[in-house]
């Protein structure tokens, strides 16, 4: 019984021995004396050896850093620097398992041979120990150093905004990479070593792209370069990213361009990001100097200045003219510059600024007509469609060009023709669109422009263009034109009614109803239209004037002034003559007829007489043989017509005159003067007759003449007469 006791004694100390004893960390698993064969159940993997075998993955995954060799990697000494030898721990093995049943000293030992049963764990004994916990791994220390630690020192090390490491520096393909609390640390193969603060304006934006792989700018390979307004970093993707948050992609079509245009010296820095989603798919970007435009099928160009503004005001790509197609150009007349567009050009000139010229037959005529080397020059307005015949018009330097459904491309010269036309409308006016250029070469240095509706003529010798139309237009041109008597025309056509009129150098011509139609010599009658007469016409519809060159002269010049359109012509021209003493000046009576002087002045003509009415529509007396007129003073009959069978006197016996060989009054008209109001002694019978020769005071003129007056006149006609100095200015 006691050898029993001590056998069980003994058992219970192994068994506590076991539970409490692990084995050492690289020991064998112990093994029993049972069969080699038969190993133990697999123990359970603790969490500490899990996470310290995923740190060791994570550790092989990376790559060594390139400076550190086996040549001249320190030996690791596990008793100084257990850091560097990381201890890994070994799974604990399971309790070992007591025999089925407890012997005691007598009973025999089991065979070595002996197949154990499964083990079950005994129940332990309130007062047994507990087993101890397994034993922790060591962390890896974190070394800086080489070319990391000068930069990392260089920036106050774990005092600077770096902060200290996170992990070991690794090494990638091309560069080495540390990461610490505040940022990274790259050493590139070909640019040195670099650093990028999270907490940086630049740092921000690059953290954004994916920080640690870098894949949305690529590694660093620049230090902050200084730039307008702050700074900017280089990154191996080609991506540039500025201190105000901005980025640029130098290998895409807009960077490279900027690159290719001077930069950030030339161009300045950006202003913008990148903005894509633009009409057929095309980007820009925004620059200090310029932006930049691309697109699939353009490419990428910058504008700037004045042009870009243009092109900012007309919508960009998104305008009239589309893409930039090719740079800017500074080699124009004017010191000016242009631009070449998908659907068209801008152009741009000091002090006029800049303007589009789209594709149309507008641009088509623009450089068929020299360009900016033409007379238009360049644009100063944009153009303007959606007017009537479905035209268009654009404003140029030197004029201004039309295109119309009806009459093609054409353009109006500055100048006397452009003044022209803007006075009758422009294109909506009387003569329409243009339909072709101007035509010089003309007598007396003319010129002429056709236009839908009309002609347009000039010269050197007028101030101002003149139209011709219609049927005066080609009565003008059937008359010779400016070759013709009539010359160039000197006013526009003018209607009032049913009648038109035109005046040109050497005439007229009428058109339209009640004898309006013909062609007129120039005369004096233009006087009466131009505010030259110093007497008025009273609006009279026909005016005969007579005059002479000086005083004291009877032979004078009478010409028939008729209205047409409110414009007097020159119905016919003639001669004849005044009193035989001449005109008296203006104001001053003719006095008794004895005096042989004409009165000065307008007047009407009021009653028409002779041997029969010829057809006026003047009141008219047929004279008989007592048909007398009134030529005592201070009498009842003083300058009146009357009836007597006797001449006493004064008196004119108007039957006389008209039956004689002379026949003086076989056809005449009376002349208003010294009535109705009559002044005593101030003249009297002031007629309009035939038989041309000097007279005692009335005007005489040639039968065919004075039949043709009073057939044409009516009441309220007047006649003009004096010396041509009083009469006209």
């Amino acid at each position: 019984m006691k050898n029993r006791l001590i056998v069980a004694t003994l058992a219970l100390s192994l068994f506590g021995a076991m539970l409490s004893t692990p084995p050492a960390f690289g020991a064998e698993t112990p093994v029993s004396n049972q069969s080699a064969t038969n190993s133990s159940p697999e123990p359970a993997e603790p969490a500490a050896s899990k996470d310290a075998a995923r740190a060791a993955a994570f550790e092989t995954d990376v790559a060594q850093p390139a400076e550190i060799t086996p040549e001249t990697s320190p030996t690791p000494n596990p008793a100084t620097n257990p850091a560097t030898n990381p201890v890994t721990q070994a799974p604990v093995p399971a309790a070992p398992q007591p025999s089925e049943t407890v012997q005691d000293s007598t009973d025999p030992a089991p065979a070595a041979t002996q197949e154990p049963s499964t083990p079950v764990p005994a129940p332990l004994l309130a007062d047994t120990p507990e087993p101890p916990a397994p034993a922790k791994p060591l962390a890896a220390e974190i070394v800086v150093k080489g070319a990391v630690k000068v930069r990392w020192d260089s920036l106050n090390g774990q005092n600077g905004p770096l902060g200290a490491p996170l992990s070991n520096e690794k090494t990638n393909p091309g560069y080495i990479v540390q990461e610490f609390k505040g940022g990274f640390i790259y050493v590139d193969a070909g640019t040195g070593t670099h650093h990028i603060v999270a907490t940086s304006a630049i740092g921000k934006v690059w953290y954004s792209g994916g920080k640690d792989a870098a894949k949305g700018f690529g590694v660093p390979v620049s230090d902050e370069i200084p730039a307008e307004n702050g700074s900017y970093q280089k990154f191996s993707g080609g991506k540039w990213i500025f201190s105000t948050g901005l980025s640029l992609n130098t290998k895409g079509g807009i960077g490279s361009k900027w690159l290719a245009g001077g930069g950030p010296e030339t161009l300045g820095v950006p202003t913008s990001n990148e903005m894509c989603a633009l009409r057929d798919g095309g980007c820009l970007q925004g620059f200090k100097k310029t932006t930049i435009f691309w697109s699939p099928t353009s490419g990428s160009h910058a504008i700037h200045g004045g042009i870009l503004g243009r092109y900012k005001t007309n919508g960009m790509q998104d305008g009239p003219v589309g893409y930039p197609v090719g740079p800017e150009t500074c080699n124009l007349p004017q010191k000016g510059c242009f631009q070449n567009f998908q659907n068209g050009q801008i152009l741009w000139v000091a002090g006029t600024g800049a303007f589009s010229i789209v594709n149309s037959p507008i641009r088509n005529h623009f450089n068929s007509q020299g360009g900016t080397a033409g007379f238009l020059m360049f644009p100063r307005g944009e153009q303007v469609c959606n007017q009537s015949d479905n035209g268009c018009y654009q404003n140029f330097q030197g004029g201004v060009a039309y295109n119309a459904k009806s009459t093609g491309a054409a353009s109006v010269r500055n100048g006397k023709f452009l003044d022209g036309y803007q006075r009758r409308g422009w294109h909506n006016g009387i003569l329409g669109f243009p339909k072709a250029q101007q035509v010089c070469g003309q007598p007396n240095g003319g010129c002429y422009q056709d236009f839908r509706y009309g002609r347009l003529w000039t010269n050197s010798a007028h101030s101002n263009a003149y139209a011709t139309q219609g049927g005066i237009g080609s009565q003008y041109m059937a008359q010779g034109g400016p070759s013709g008597y009539l010359g160039y025309p000197i006013s526009d056509e003018r209607c009032s009614g049913s009648q038109c009129v035109q005046t040109f150098v050497g005439g007229h011509i009428g058109w339209g109803s009640d004898g309006a139609g013909g062609s007129y010599v120039m005369s004096e009658c233009q006087n009466l239209n131009n505010g030259r007469s110093r007497y008025t016409t009273g609006g009279a519809n026909r005016v005969l004037l007579t005059f002479t060159n000086s005083y004291n002269q009877a032979y004078a010049t009478v010409i028939y002034c008729k209205k047409v359109a409110a414009i007097y012509v020159t119905d016919w021209k003639t001669d004849g003559y005044v009193g035989a003493s001449g005109f008296k000046a203006p104001g001053v009576p003719s006095g008794p007829t004895r005096n042989l002087f004409s009165p000065t002045g307008s007047f009407t003509v009021t009653e028409a007489f002779g041997l029969g009415n010829p057809g006026t529509k003047l009141p008219y007396r047929t004279l008989n043989p007592n048909s007398r007129w009134g030529g005592n003073p201070w009498t009842p009959t003083y300058n009146k017509y009357h009836e007597s069978n006797s001449w006493v006197g004064w008196d004119e016996n108007m039957w006389y005159f008209a039956t004689r060989a002379q026949h003086d009054y076989q056809q005449g008209a009376v002349i208003d003067y010294n009535r109705p109001d009559i002044t005593q002694d101030a003249g009297f019978a002031i007629f309009l007759h035939e038989n041309k020769v000097p007279t005692a005071g009335c005007i005489s003129v040639d039968d065919w003449a004075m039949v043709d007056f009073l057939r044409k006149a009516t009441s309220g006609d007047r006649i003009i007469m004096g010396v041509k100095s009083a009469l006209f200015s």
